[in-house]
């Protein structure tokens, strides 16, 4: 407690009481007691626009903290954060051709404090006029009735739909998908694969290059194992329970979606999954557990087991 008494031989007055309470009850410092926003960032505008993306400039702010940050923001409730240093942004993902999308921009410091919004510009993204690459084709696996096939391709925009042609004629139409396997063929017959990607624009790639497959015998003697499963990858949920994900084997025989895969959890078996990389119940003991997967083939043999050793607290 304080009083307007004596100390010291001195009457402590208002003043010397104003001090005290100070040095008592000190206020805060730096960005606690910082409540001053940044300046609004000024004259935000477009600088330049293709059908997948939106360049934007504004004319930057000041705090008196030195330090602060941008959000750029665009209709959808989407937020990018901006450095201090950097007034210029590209909006990338998520756009699409002959879509309106509105941008703004604000200011943050270090303690929170937010300027006004900027203006709003409002752009319509033009038609999307540039096609996919080509797309380049390799052959996966050959049975003698099927084939496995795997290819790539790129574009400006965020959508690609491949169609597979053999012999000429549409095996598979618009697919999202960037494998396939050909089935229903005929054993010892060379057929020629090409493949075309076409994109949200409705712009047509170039036909790849064409692939000639040639399936085997039909009295070919299957005796080699699917390759190993890879990229094992597992979940828990707390309760011994977990859910596991790998790449998928592939067969020089039996198509890639014709596979099974048997999941071994310590050395018991746990779990058959046809087709697919992903096994969705598994139950492992708390702490350390070792987890394998085998890809068994049509004419039964084992591959390699792909291995991790998953902790489940």
């Amino acid at each position: 407690m304080f009083s307007t008494g004596r100390h010291a031989g001195h009457t402590l007055g208002v003043t010397g009481l104003l001090a005290a309470l100070l040095l008592a009850f000190p206020t805060g410092s730096g960005a606690a007691s910082d409540r001053k926003p940044p300046t609004t960032p000024t004259n935000l505008r477009v600088t330049g626009m293709t059908a997948s993306s939106v360049s934007l400039a504004w004319n930057p702010s000041t705090d008196n903290s030195g330090s602060f940050g941008y959000r750029v923001q665009r209709s959808g409730g989407l937020e990018i954060r901006v450095p201090q240093t950097q007034t210029t942004f590209t909006w990338t993902g998520g756009i699409d051709p002959l879509t309106t999308y509105s941008f703004s921009v604000f200011a943050i410091d270090g303690a929170g404090n937010r300027s006004k919004n900027s203006n709003i510009v409002t752009v319509t993204t033009p038609a999307d006029t540039i096609p996919p690459s080509t797309p380049v084709v390799s052959v996966r696996d050959v049975g003698p009735t099927h084939f496995s096939l795997i290819w790539s391709a790129t574009d400006d925009g965020r959508f690609l739909w491949y169609t597979v042609f053999v012999n000429g004629a549409t095996a598979i139409n618009s697919t999202q998908q960037r494998s396939a396997t050909i089935s229903s063929l005929q054993p010892s017959t060379t057929y020629t694969v090409t493949v075309q990607a076409s994109d949200a624009g409705g712009n047509r790639s170039a036909l790849s290059a064409p692939v000639e497959v040639t399936t085997r015998p039909q009295d070919y003697v299957d005796t080699t194992p699917p390759t190993a499963p890879t990229n094992l990858w597992g979940s828990g949920h707390g309760d011994r329970e977990f859910q596991l994900w790998w790449t998928e084997s592939t067969d020089d025989v039996t198509p890639q979606d014709n596979l099974a895969y048997y999941v071994f959890i310590n050395g018991v078996l746990s779990e058959a999954a046809f087709g697919q990389g992903y096994s969705p119940v598994n139950y492992g003991e708390f702490g350390s557990n070792t987890v394998q997967v085998y890809a068994v083939d049509g004419a039964g043999n084992w591959s390699e087991p792909g291995t991790i050793t998953l902790i489940l607290p």
